[in-house]
């Protein structure tokens, strides 16, 4: 677990986060006190209404949930790019990005999530890898799409 906990949280940029995105069973499997995995934005797979599966599945409003990994991917992606653009003019009018947390280390900080009615198109930071952790519908759908660009077995 601690290669998959690196793997999925560390970022090269300490002012980006990293995505890992699952299943509803993946996300079932995971104990209760470790839910949402932290240091990462979680996002939930489910072809079942959002709502319902929210409050079936113990799954926080700061989860998105979405209907297909094109779908995670795509609103994600463009997500992250609006991100990066806040972040730009935030650093040319002298504001904080807010990723700061005073931490001594990056691998450490506590990176903020989307807004808390789920997910809202927007990211408070941007991106850097987006990580498919389960189950095999998730893998098939990835290994079959042109989205995917490396598999790492862990």
């Amino acid at each position: 677990m601690k290669f998959f906990r690196h793997i999925t949280s560390a970022t090269r940029d300490e002012d980006k986060q990293n995505a890992v995105i699952m299943g509803r069973a993946t996300w079932r499997s995971i104990p209760k006190r470790f839910r949402p995995l932290a240091r990462r934005l979680n996002a939930v797979l489910s072809t079942k209404d959002p709502a319902t599966v929210r409050a079936q599945d113990s799954i926080p409003d700061d989860v998105p949930i979405f209907s297909s990994l094109e779908a995670a991917i795509r609103s994600l992606s463009v997500a992250s790019a609006a991100a990066v653009a806040t972040g730009a003019l935030h650093a040319a009018t002298g504001a904080s990005s807010g990723a700061d947390t005073g931490a001594d280390d990056a691998a450490s900080k506590s990176l903020p999530m989307p807004p808390t009615k789920g997910f809202s198109g927007s990211l408070a930071v941007p991106l850097e890898t987006i990580h498919i952790t389960g189950g095999s519908s998730a893998y098939a759908e990835a290994i079959n799409s042109e989205l995917c660009d490396l598999i790492v077995v862990t």
